[in-house]
């Protein structure tokens, strides 16, 4: 008989509106002509990651959730936004990530990862070592293929107007691999004070 605690693959995440991820949708649309060999991010799954948990253990879940609970009991629910700019991980010349960058409540943000690194660490997980960027992953690229067309159609994704959403709670997620690609739900949710 198998004993083993079962593995959970958890992230914790901002959920954008609905509204924000039809924009999003749109920009994917834009960027698709450019042909790249990219697996693009399903608009329904968009979502802003803060910290990649890996697999832990159910039982460290309960922890994590304090330790949410623990770092955002004085944070207030803040407008975030878009205005289309994109760049890619590590860099342009061997892109392996398309994202978007986050203009508005980039700071508020940071300062929340960064609160929850603090009450991870303190439950055992590892400090970050590379600094956090507020970004939304597009598309995660497969091959070299067409990458400076793609650079060159970056300007015709800039939106006219900036797309706001608001931030009211941060999610406990668990990503599901299948064979469709990775299936995401939330198992808990932190709000955020009202101001």
């Amino acid at each position: 008989m198998d004993t083993k605690p079962k593995k959970h693959r958890i992230f914790i995440a901002l959920d954008l509106q609905p509204e924000a991820k039809e924009a999003l949708a749109l920009i994917q649309q834009k960027l698709k002509k450019s042909d790249i060999d990219c697996r693009w991010i399903k608009p329904a799954n968009i979502h802003l990651t803060l910290n990649f948990l890996r697999y832990i253990d159910s039982d460290k879940i309960a922890q994590v959730k304090k330790a949410l609970n623990s770092a955002l009991s004085e944070r207030v629910k803040f407008k975030a936004g878009f205005e289309g700019k994109i760049g890619f991980f590590p860099n342009e010349k061997h892109a392996r990530i398309v994202w978007l960058d986050i203009d508005e409540g980039a700071e508020q943000i940071k300062q929340i990862q960064e609160a929850i690194c603090r009450q991870l660490y303190k439950i055992g997980f590892k400090a970050e070592r590379k600094e956090f960027v507020p970004h939304i992953t597009l598309g995660r690229i497969k091959s070299s293929r067409n990458i400076s067309r793609l650079v060159n159609k970056l300007n015709e994704v800039k939106l006219k107007n900036p797309v706001e959403f608001n931030i009211e709670g941060v999610y406990i997620y668990e990503s599901i691999l299948r064979r469709s690609g990775a299936q995401y739900g939330k198992i808990y949710e932190c709000r955020l004070k009202n101001q």
